[in-house]
């Protein structure tokens, strides 16, 4: 029997979901990820909403939050770890903080007024369910998130950077007022959060137009927290980044007495990790892609530490190419990582100590210029090279047919 799993779920396999808020900072003493789902279970039997619940109608959120909940409520040492470890009713009228991962795939669009559009709304969609749970809840909404890589202060004003091109799709999406807030922090910022009716979203600036944020700065991550009566961390593929939103903004809450939760998506993508990796059906095939090899390296140590004889890990996406540059592969204008060079050996080794077969493309689409409508000019075999001026768009045919077939044989994939 194959077993699909979602490859955002190997991330917490490195041990970063300790920096997640909702985990790290909230729980009791010693708690972990895995035993915030055992809390999860047993405040249940209290009455607690389940998973289920995030997806159900205003009627029955209303229901759960009503005075016919008559269970007692959880003990006082039982400090909640995520939405689902307390009632509905507890986010009325409340700010609540939620720090998604927005960083979607768009493309220009003159025809569009911010000058851009989605073309690809996955990540988006994956915050639906903890936004609406708590939009039925009565909640504030504030949405934070980073989007894109921009270099400061060159880049900090260009548009293409900036979150207020997602207001209409969210608005679409949500089906409630979505207002936008052109600072994630200020006066501004605050004096519009503070005005937010119940069941409305705020959605912030993009948190990158601020220095502070990489730098994991407490003084971001203070006013951040100032903003909040409630902190939600669902940015399941940035938590392990120890960046201010991430990382100070819920130290900060904490400190000032507020709750730190994680959302709806963290605990979907923990619970497929805890099947993927206690009990897995061998052999095991990992997928992983990504644009740098820099920010998967403990990534791909770990899977291997956990991997067995047999199972096989699919590199693609432009970390790929760093791997065949650090195998001699000429990539002509491709974008590789030259300072991870020496890390993709390291890995290959590793995965021939354990035997572990590390699948790389073998052949590549190649074009002129990095774009979602970038001609494609040829599909040249990796031993052949990507000519000169040109670079790499994406695997090729070949590499389709040989990754189709590793996969249809083993039996639990994770991607």
């Amino acid at each position: 029997m194959v077993r699909l799993r979602s490859l955002a779920v190997v991330l917490c396999l490195g041990g970063v979901l300790r920096y997640a808020a909702g985990f790290r900072f909230q729980g009791p003493q010693g708690l972990s990820p895995l035993d915030g789902l055992a809390l999860q279970r047993a405040h249940q039997q209290h009455g607690l909403p389940s998973a289920a619940a995030a997806a159900a109608p205003k009627s029955r959120i209303a229901a759960l939050a009503s005075s016919s909940l008559s269970a007692p409520p959880p003990a006082a040492e039982d400090v909640p770890a995520s939405l689902m470890d307390v009632r509905p009713s507890f986010f009325k009228g409340k700010r609540v903080l939620v720090r998604g991962d927005l960083n979607v795939a768009v493309m220009e669009d003159s025809s569009n007024s911010t000058g851009y559009r989605v073309t690809d709304d996955t990540r988006m969609r994956a915050l639906e369910p903890t936004l609406r749970y708590l939009l039925d809840a009565g909640a504030r909404v504030l949405l934070l998130s980073h989007f894109g890589d921009p270099q400061l202060p060159q880049q900090q004003q260009q548009p293409r950077f900036s979150l207020k091109m997602l207001l209409q799709p969210l608005q679409q999406m949500l089906r409630v007022p979505v207002h936008f807030a052109h600072s994630c922090v200020g006066e501004e910022t605050e004096s519009m959060a503070n005005q937010l009716n119940e069941g409305e979203v705020l959605l912030l600036e993009n948190v990158r137009l601020n220095p502070g944020e990489k730098e994991n700065s407490a003084v971001l991550g203070s006013q951040v927290a100032s903003l909040c009566d409630v902190y939600v961390n669902d940015a399941f593929g940035a938590a392990h980044r120890r960046h201010a939103s991430l990382d100070a903004a819920p130290r900060a809450a904490v400190q000032e007495g507020k709750a730190a939760l994680a959302g709806l998506l963290m605990l979907k993508e923990l619970q497929a990790i805890q099947g993927a990796v206690s009990s897995p059906e061998r052999p095991v095939c990992w997928i992983v892609g990504g644009a740098k090899v820099s920010s998967k390296a403990q990534l791909l140590r770990r899977l291997l530490s956990v991997s067995s004889k047999g199972d096989k890990v699919l590199v693609g996406g432009c970390m790929a190419l760093t791997f065949l540059k650090a195998r001699g592969a000429a990539l002509g204008a491709s974008l590789v990582e030259d300072s991870q060079l020496e890390t993709c050996k390291e890995v290959e080794a590793l995965a021939a100590a354990t035997g572990v077969e590390l699948m790389l493309p073998v052949d590549l689409l190649v074009g002129a210029e990095a774009s979602p409508t970038s001609e494609v000019l040829g599909a040249p075999s990796v031993s052949q090279g990507v000519p000169e001026g040109l670079l790499a768009l994406d695997h090729g045919p070949r590499t389709n047919e040989l990754f189709a077939d590793a996969i249809k044989g083993c039996n639990t994939i994770v991607w």
